[in-house]
């Protein structure tokens, strides 16, 4: 056999634990043994819930993972949705930090502007400027390593819209990721409604999304072209998340049991997780055939090593690259 010889690879392949779940393949590329101990949600979103409908989405995005989370968690940059939403003013409610968890609340009110058809949908209302609709909702926001959530709930209510959402990377430098997301937005009374309505709620949905994408991918241009982190963040929740994914990660070139130190085969592989987190999902149709797994480190690279100055924050006094954790 023309493949087996001296400083040729074993007839073989490399086989990973692999859970199912909500449509997602999940793969986990750490300690193999440690795969059935590690909990994933019961349920991502409401994906299984009648009173939702659930939309699955996913792009390439051309920038380090640690950007997706940050912009996500910060919802100051609604400014710059402007154009969508109109001029929306957000108030921070509060953070919570355990281990593996951040959590950030807020609050909304409109202060010019007409609510988008959208938005409308998922409250199932349409709403005006008034005072009557001002820090009505809370919207939750988590990153619970490695995966984020967001909901949109008032007061004991069930939730009206319920995100998750993962990102794998695609390289081994770890300067692109794929999201998995799966967004769940509660019914309205009327039957069918939601149904006939949601080409305009995945538009809606789909601009939001490419102004993040375009936030996030310039944020990794500034980082490219600077040579490291030059922000100066003041934000306490962006600074507990952070280091959060650098606790959770590994200084670059690192590995862990069960995972080859450094090549990477999207869609499958992940460095998202560390040895005993979550696995990471690819959607049912990029399952990749086994001959073309291949794991990639475990943890992924510190937030610090591949940080970008933000686009979302005016800019703050110099200072030199963070160091890893």
């Amino acid at each position: 056999m023309p493949y087996l010889g001296k400083g040729k690879l074993p007839n073989g392949v490399r086989t990973y634990p692999v859970r199912e779940q909500d449509g997602l393949i999940f793969v986990f590329p750490g300690d193999p043994e440690k795969a059935a101990a590690t909990p994933l949600r019961r349920e991502l979103a409401q994906s299984n819930n009648a009173a939702y409908k659930t939309r699955r989405f996913g792009r390439h995005v051309a920038c380090h993972y640690s950007f997706m989370h940050e912009n996500l968690m910060d919802m100051n940059h609604q400014f710059m949705h402007m154009k969508q939403m109109g001029q929306m003013r957000p108030r921070f409610l509060g953070q919570k930090r355990e281990p593996g968890l951040v959590e950030a609340r807020y609050s909304f009110a409109r202060t010019s502007g007409k609510q988008p058809l959208g938005e409308a949908l998922i409250f199932g209302e349409r709403r005006d400027a008034s005072a009557k609709y001002a820090d009505r909702d809370v919207m939750t926001i988590r990153t619970e390593y490695p995966f984020q959530t967001l909901r949109i709930q008032t007061g004991d209510e069930a939730p009206v819209m319920d995100l998750w959402i993962a990102y794998t990377p695609q390289d081994a430098d770890q300067l692109t990721n794929r999201t998995f997301g799966l967004l769940s937005v509660k019914k309205p009374g009327v039957p069918g409604l939601l149904d006939l309505a949601w080409p305009f709620l995945v538009a809606f949905t789909e601009r939001i999304f490419a102004e993040d994408r375009e936030i996030v991918e310039l944020e990794q241009k500034a980082w490219n072209e600077l040579g490291g982190d030059h922000n100066q963040e003041v934000f306490p929740v962006i600074n507990a998340l952070r280091s959060l994914l650098a606790e959770c990660g590994v200084q670059p070139g690192a590995s862990t049991p069960g995972s080859s130190p450094q090549e990477a085969s999207p869609p499958s592989s992940s460095s998202q997780g560390r040895e005993d987190a979550a696995a990471a999902p690819v959607s049912r149709s990029d399952a990749p055939a086994p001959e073309n797994v291949t794991a990639t480190r475990a943890k992924p690279e510190s937030r610090s090593s591949k940080r970008a100055p933000s686009a979302k924050r005016k800019a703050g006094a110099a200072k030199p690259d963070d160091k890893p954790t």
